[in-house]
């Protein structure tokens, strides 16, 4: 009987190897919490350069449309054919662009009908940071070897401004624009798009440069 309790007892723990077995020391938790702050702020660095890159690119693509719809609000001013339709770049400030076109629209008076020609404007404001420009081709990286493009017509074509850079749509002409470039850059996203138009189409096309001086790739 005695053999037999001898072979139930146990050994004691000994405390001080329980300690050893268990929790961190200082060190290994400070690594730790170095480690995750350098991960966070790569993760938080990342994902603000992706916003900046989206806001680039969403105001890049709602500037295209806008430039297409050009050739229907030509359309809209009536059956004369030397009217146009154009986008402003307003110099007053860099963040907004103002669209213009004429509308004919009838106005009947004691049953005599009268058409009037009615002004019609909208300012579109971009994201902070974001601008248009038009500059020359020849000062642009990579356009000489990714883009058939040599003269800017949308460059000071506003009749009534011609130090303005403006896009102008033709209401009864299918190649309706001028050859022409417009940049839509940020000083926050290294990256830059452009909207163009040459003799190979007849309405223009988005272009897009994922990094300053890399290829010009169309969208």
């Amino acid at each position: 009987m005695e053999q037999r309790r001898n072979k139930r007892q146990t050994t004691p723990e000994n405390p001080a190897d329980r300690t050893g077995r268990g929790g961190f020391t200082l060190i290994e938790v400070m690594v730790v919490i170095v480690i995750m702050g350098v991960l966070t702020s790569l993760i938080s660095v990342n994902w603000s350069s992706f916003m900046r890159h989206q806001e680039l690119r969403q105001d890049a693509i709602n500037l295209h449309k806008e430039i297409i719809a050009l050739k229907a609000r030509a359309i809209e001013q009536g059956q004369d054919p030397s009217s146009v339709a154009m986008i402003t770049f307003a110099k007053t400030d860099a963040n907004t662009y103002t669209i213009k076109w004429d509308k004919e629209e009838e106005v009947t008076t004691s049953g005599v009908t009268v058409v009037n020609i009615v002004h019609k404007s909208k300012t579109i404001t971009l994201n902070n940071g974001v601008t248009i420009s038009a500059p020359d081709p020849a000062n642009v990286s990579g356009f000489a070897t990714d883009m058939d493009i040599t003269s800017n017509n949308w460059i000071g074509t506003d009749p009534d401004d011609p130090t303005t850079n403006t896009i102008t749509a033709i209401a009864d002409n299918l190649n309706a624009f001028k050859d022409g470039m417009v940049l839509v850059t940020s000083n926050k996203a290294n990256a830059r798009y452009c909207i163009r138009k040459d003799n190979s189409n007849i309405r223009p096309t988005l272009w897009h440069q994922s990094t300053d001086g890399g290829r010009w790739t169309q969208m």
